[in-house]
């Protein structure tokens, strides 16, 4: 009965079997599973055996170097006293690291950034040629109208000034600070952000000026991730502290040490021993034929020792080879060269022998000075001779204050002692004659025209022309002013007064109202006038 049981089920299976290798599905599953194990062998090979041969064929390699500055040589005199030497100093830099890929959390991060470095009175440091001035209005910091059309040409990504200014009217120089400031806060995304709670958060000119500045800067070295961007220089103990407790979050921010010079006793030895700074274009192509290592944005001497002696006192760079994938970031280092320290410099002079010289230079010249000084205005030199003239008391003060060596505000301070505070007060009653006579005089219904204004309030007249028109200030704005008109042609005669110049200017809108306070959306001329008035005045 068991045998007839177990043929019975032989018999089912080996027709089960027939049927199953008849069929087409059976044929079909066969060909999968092959696939599949040559889809898991394939894989296989991929992930783990040619796994790093194909990451590194992925990652596009380039070989990098980046070189190492080295120190400078220290300048002693005769006697091996020191006259400048390097001192420790530490810089805060950042490096795109590529932890923080959405904008709005590389905004967060160096916000948190800019509030640390602000809370120890550090300031950030960029190639934003644009500021903000002392009456919180937006300024270009450009040295020169040239240097400005400079900074707008990589701003707008020309390879030339005279790409600017085309017919689309795309790449504009007749722009405004305000207005470039504007345009980058926008493409950076800063009109945008939020707290951490998700609510709007509203960023002030200063910290939106510190992040584009930031952020601008690092553009420049988009491509080369290698590269740290210089945040802020010379930071002191307590910040770099700070931004190590907090590098968790600020991710890519770093701390380097450097060097910056410092001159002993400079105001006696500043025009032989010279000084530093960053390296002039000119110059360049000079260092570069004794030592080809010299970059532009090295620091060289540039004048007096620091100047004559360079090549020796600069020492010898070092250089560290990279691999770097195709976006930038290291991937290994494979050589590095310490840098060579630049050769010491010892003078003839004697460090003691100088200063006693100077002094008695000093004393000197002031004797000459004090023997020519008069009480009296500068008409007393109207038959005088060169060799007879006399000093004006009041041209000495006016010296002393323009070059710092007279305080007002020690002036005004509890320190200050019974003749300063004489002075003080007498200066204080002045000033504010001079102020009333100005207002007086722009606010009057017959204002005087300039040819017959006093010499002293035709120059403070003057003076106002000038503060309004200056491109820091911008409430003038000269290249809008008809130049053939005949108000212009008035005021460069000297035949119209200041008032009647500006009412003209504020009915022809080349009167900047926006910078204002006006208080009143729906201002007329005369409103615009007090608001300039007081703005000059106060």
């Amino acid at each position: 009965m068991f045998r007839e049981l177990i043929a019975d089920i032989f018999d089912i299976t080996r027709e089960a079997f027939k049927k199953l290798l008849s069929s087409r599905l059976f044929a079909l599953s066969l060909i999968f599973c092959a696939m599949f194990c040559v889809l898991i062998v394939k894989l296989f090979n991929l992930q783990i055996v040619e796994g790093d041969q194909h990451q590194d064929d992925y990652i596009q390699k380039t070989k990098k170097e980046v070189t190492i500055p080295s120190t400078r040589g220290n300048i002693y005199d005769k006697n091996g006293v020191v006259l400048a030497y390097n001192e420790l100093a530490y810089s805060v830099t950042i490096q795109d690291t590529g932890a923080y890929p959405k904008s709005a959390d590389k905004n967060a991060m160096l916000l948190r950034l800019i509030e640390i470095l602000k809370s120890h009175g550090e300031s950030v440091q960029g190639k934003f040629e644009i500021a903000l001035n002392s009456n919180g209005d937006m300024v270009f910091t450009s040295a020169s109208e040239a240097a400005r059309k400079r900074f707008l040409r990589d701003l707008y990504g020309r390879r030339s000034v005279d790409e600017l200014d085309d017919e689309k009217g795309k790449y504009p120089t007749n722009v405004t600070a305000r207005e470039i400031f504007e345009k980058k806060k926008a493409d950076y995304d800063l009109n945008t952000m939020k707290d951490e709670k998700g609510n709007p958060l509203l960023l002030s000119d200063e910290q939106a000026l510190d992040i584009i500045n930031i952020r601008y800067t690092m553009s420049f070295t988009e491509f080369k991730k290698y590269e740290t961007t210089l945040v802020s220089n010379h930071v002191d103990n307590e910040t770099v502290a700070d931004i190590l407790e907090h590098s968790d979050v600020l991710q890519g921010v770093n701390v380097e040490e450097g060097t910056i010079r410092v001159y002993n006793d400079s105001i006696y030895f500043a025009s032989i021993v010279g000084y530093t700074g960053k390296m002039p274009e000119d110059q360049l192509e000079e260092l570069q034929k004794s030592d080809p290592d010299y970059e532009l944005n090295d620091i060289v001497g540039r004048t007096g020792i620091e100047s004559y002696m360079e090549t020796q006192l600069q020492g010898k760079k070092g250089s560290r080879t990279m691999f770097v994938d195709n976006m930038g970031r290291t991937l290994e280092v494979t050589d590095e060269t310490e840098p060579v320290a630049g050769d010491d410099i010892y003078l003839t002079i004697d460090h003691d022998l100088q200063m006693g010289i100077y002094r008695i230079l000093e004393q000197q010249l002031a004797g000459i000075v004090a023997s020519k000084l008069v009480n009296q205005d500068d008409s007393v030199n109207k038959k005088a001779d060169g060799s007879s003239r006399k000093i004006p008391i009041r041209d000495a003060y006016y010296q002393l204050i323009n070059n710092n060596v007279l305080s007002l505000s020690h002036m005004e301070s509890d320190q200050a002692d019974q003749i300063e505070q004489e002075i003080n007060g007498k200066y204080l009653t002045s000033r504010n004659q001079i102020l009333d006579s100005m207002r007086n005089e722009l606010m009057s219904s017959q204002p005087t025209a300039m040819k017959d204004l006093p010499e002293d309030m035709y120059a403070y007249m003057s003076y106002v022309y000038s503060f309004l028109s200056d491109e820091s200030v911008g409430i003038i704005l000269k290249k809008s002013i008809n130049t053939n008109s005949e108000e212009y042609l008035a005021w460069k005669n000297d035949t119209s007064s200041l008032r009647d110049f500006i009412y003209s200017g504020i009915a022809n809108n080349w009167i900047d109202t926006s910078k204002l306070d006006i208080g009143n959306k729906y201002s007329n001329a005369d409103d615009t006038f007090q608001a300039l008035v007081d703005y000059v005045l106060e």
